[in-house]
């Protein structure tokens, strides 16, 4: 956290029908923090089930993208 406010969300999705929502709730939680740095939302998956939410940098403000990590790719 920076300054109290949340930067970073891991999510761990026990089912598909789960998934949708808590990526969606995650995102929707990172929205003020991302809008307040002028940055954008880096959503990774990081195995099969999990995946990590963040305000990214590299992302420009208003948008979100969606990455697989090298390990998931092996």
């Amino acid at each position: 956290m920076e300054n109290g406010t949340m930067l970073r969300i891991e999510v761990n999705a026990k089912n598909s029908a789960d998934k949708d929502h808590l990526l969606s709730d995650a995102v929707a939680k990172l929205i003020p923090a991302a809008l307040k740095q002028r940055e954008g939302i880096l959503v990774t998956r990081t195995s099969h089930a999990e995946f990590t939410i963040e305000v990214d940098p590299q992302v420009p403000c208003g948008f979100t993208r969606e990455k697989t990590s090298a390990a998931m790719s092996q």
